[in-house]
């Protein structure tokens, strides 16, 4: 009797034990620790701009981060100004579990209608797009 009863206490405490741990990237555990961003001209015409940024992630979860690609999230109305491919950065990188990963690049934005660029700024990246190699995609919030 004694037997039987530890046997489904192993039995139980084995199912408690698996369902409490997870292999999935938790996206609340990925956070950015820094963000900069500038405004420069455009050597290609007036009409443009050059905004340089620079992101900095730590990855607070038990798991390796395996990237495909990232892609920083511009503001609305910088988004409708902009190319989409120029913003995806292919990117093959592991970033271990305790990790930092710097994001860093530079993309054109179309200002001729936008009158207080420099305004916008402080929030042209509302956040970053990480493409995992599993498929999953993960946004990180600024």
């Amino acid at each position: 009797m004694i037997l039987k009863s530890t046997a489904f206490v192993t039995f139980t405490l084995a199912i408690l034990f698996s369902v409490g741990c997870s292999n999935s990237i938790d996206e609340k555990k990925i956070n950015s620790i820094r963000v900069s961003t500038t405004f420069e001209a455009s050597p290609e015409t007036e009409d443009q701009r050059q905004l340089s940024y620079s992101i900095q992630l730590i990855n607070q979860n038990e798991l390796p981060l395996n990237l495909e690609w990232v892609e920083p999230v511009l503001s609305k109305p910088l988004a409708n100004r902009t190319t989409p491919h120029e913003v995806t950065i292919p990117i093959q990188a592991v970033v271990p579990a305790g990790d930092q990963l710097t994001i860093e690049g530079v993309i054109q934005i179309e200002t001729s209608a936008i009158t207080d660029l420099e305004s916008q700024r402080e929030e042209a990246i509302k956040g970053v797009t990480l493409k995992l190699t599993s498929g999953e995609e993960i946004y990180v919030e600024i």
